[in-house]
């Protein structure tokens, strides 16, 4: 009964109109009701990735440390995600990028950024899927192999003003505000900040296929489906001595 409620006043506030934080606060609220309606899975029916793993559910052979370094208008983020198992682990952690020349990209720089209240999340994961919204492709990053006993270790950094990237956060919004496009413009103070990254455990009938010559350790995997719904997500959360500017989307109704 109470989703029901949730589910309502998401559509009533859509109809008459909202500002984007009652419309995320909401739908957050909803997700979150649905993630306890599953009993802390680690996805829900037909895949959808949820943006917690339940700490008894994770893999006791992955370890993960994560390390935030604050300096003047920029942070930087190192973190090891460690495979102790006998089997290859992936790490959903290369997001695609066009050049203007058309060659794809795979920056180690490039993470999916939002901003809940104070809070910056910051992602390399299969990105959880917002309420309402209908998907006809679903972004899934590139993926790093990391063998038995190995571990894998990746930096990155942010210059402020750190700009949201959520494809489908933005969409949601969008779909909320007909008319209007959603742009990433609306300055705000960061003063928390989760880092979260998605790994997946591999299969005998899984295949890492490189994505390119010029990235032979950068890869699809196949078929696509199951690392998806396998996928966990570990996090860290840091509270930072300084706030930063984020700029964080807006609906700005189109002339």
């Amino acid at each position: 009964m109470l989703i029901r409620k949730l589910a309502m006043q998401i559509a009533f506030t859509k109809k008459a109109g909202c500002s984007l934080s009652q419309f995320r606060r909401l739908t957050i609220l909803l997700n979150l009701f649905l993630y306890a309606s599953t009993f802390a899975c680690t996805r829900t029916h037909g895949g959808t990735a949820l943006e917690q793993t339940s700490p008894s559910s994770l893999d006791a052979n992955l370890t993960f440390a994560c390390t935030l370094k604050e300096e003047q208008n920029r942070l930087a983020v190192t973190y090891t995600v460690g495979n102790h198992g006998a089997i290859d682990v992936g790490v959903f952690n290369r997001i695609e990028s066009a050049e203007p020349n058309g060659a794809m990209k795979y920056p180690s720089n490039l993470v999916y950024v939002d901003l809940e209240d104070s809070t910056l999340r910051v992602r390399k994961m299969v990105l959880p899927i917002p309420f309402g919204l209908t998907m006809t492709v679903r972004p899934v990053p590139y993926v790093t192999r990391v063998g038995p006993q190995q571990s894998f270790t990746e930096e990155f950094s942010l210059e402020a003003p750190i700009a949201a990237y959520d494809p489908l956060t933005r969409a949601a919004l969008a779909g909320a505000n007909p008319g209007a496009d959603v742009v990433a413009n609306r300055p705000e103070q960061a003063r928390r900040l989760i880092f979260s990254v998605g790994v997946f455990r591999s299969d005998p009938g899984f295949r890492f296929i490189p994505v390119s010559h010029q990235d032979p350790d950068i890869y699809r995997v196949w078929p696509p489906g199951p690392p998806v719904d396998r996928q966990q997500v570990l996090s860290k959360e840091f509270v930072l001595a300084t706030p930063i500017t984020v700029l964080d989307y807006r609906a700005v109704p189109r002339r």
